[in-house]
C-alpha cells in the first residue's frame, strides 16, 4: 500500500465504530478527503474503501484472502466457523455458487411477499393503541420470512426464543464480556438447531421441498469439497 495514503488520526477506533455504525468509513472519507484511509479496529491496521473503483478491488480475489481475515470473536458468532465468508478458493466458489442459485428473480419476489405477509400479521394482533418496539417485532417477523423461505417449519418451536438466538449473532461480534459470551452461546444452540433440522431431512423425518434452500443444504452441502 501507499505510505502517502491517509491515516486516521488515533491509536483505536473500535469505539467509533460501534457509536457510529455504517457511518464509520463515510464520516472519515469526508473528514480526510479520501476514498481510502488507514485505521486501527479491534487492535488491528485496517484499510478502509468506499466507491465503486474499489469495491472492485476488494472483490479481485488474487489480492484478498478470506481464511483468519475476521476476527476470532466474529467467527464464533456473526459467521460461524467454517461459514462462506472465511473460505478460499474452488471451497469458497463452490459454497457461493450454491446460494446463488437460490437467489434468483423469483425467490426475490417470495421474500417480498413473505416481509409483507408476516408484517400483516403482526399488526393485525397488535392494538392500535399499543406501543410497538420495531427493531424487536423486527426480529420475530424476519424469521418467519427466513424460515418460511429456506423451507423451515416453526410450528412447535419457541419463536421469540429462536429469534433472539439469532438476533444475538450479529448483535454481539464486537461486544466484549458477557454479551460476546452470550452470543457464542446462541450460536452453538442455533448450529444444533439447524443440524437437528438438516439430519432429519438426510434422514427422512422431515421431507423438503426440492426448491427450497433447505433441500439445498441437506443434499447439496454434503457433496461439496
Amino acid at each position: 500500500m501507499n505510505s502517502n495514503m491517509p491515516k486516521d488520526p488515533g491509536f483505536d477506533k473500535t469505539l467509533s465504530v460501534l457509536k457510529e455504525g455504517y457511518e464509520f468509513i463515510m464520516n472519515r472519507k469526508d473528514d480526510l478527503n479520501s476514498n481510502i484511509f488507514e485505521t486501527r479496529i479491534l487492535g488491528e491496521k485496517t484499510i478502509c474503501l468506499t466507491g465503486s473503483e474499489l469495491a472492485e478491488l476488494f472483490y479481485d480475489n488474487t489480492r484478498f484472502r478470506r481464511s483468519d481475515a475476521a476476527p476470532a470473536r466474529v467467527e464464533k458468532t456473526l459467521f460461524g466457523e467454517g461459514g462462506v465468508q472465511g473460505l478460499d478458493g474452488d471451497v469458497h466458489k463452490n459454497r457461493k455458487a450454491m446460494f446463488m442459485s437460490l437467489m434468483d428473480h423469483q425467490a426475490m419476489d417470495k421474500i417480498e411477499v413473505l416481509t409483507q405477509k408476516y408484517w400483516h400479521e403482526f399488526f393485525e394482533g397488535e392494538d392500535s393503541d399499543d406501543t410497538v418496539e420495531l427493531y424487536e417485532a423486527a426480529k420475530v417477523v424476519f424469521l418467519k420470512v427466513a424460515s418460511d423461505w429456506v423451507g423451515i417449519s416453526l410450528k412447535g418451536e419457541d419463536i421469540e426464543t429462536r429469534a433472539r438466538q439469532i438476533s444475538d449473532l450479529y448483535e454481539s461480534p464486537a461486544a466484549l464480556g458477557l454479551q460476546h459470551w452470550k452470543g457464542r452461546k446462541s450460536r452453538a444452540d442455533a448450529e444444533d438447531w439447524i443440524h437437528g433440522i438438516v439430519e432429519d431431512v438426510r434422514d427422512g423425518n422431515i421431507k423438503a421441498d426440492k426448491n427450497r434452500a433447505l433441500y439445498q443444504f441437506a443434499y447439496g452441502a454434503a457433496k461439496l469439497p
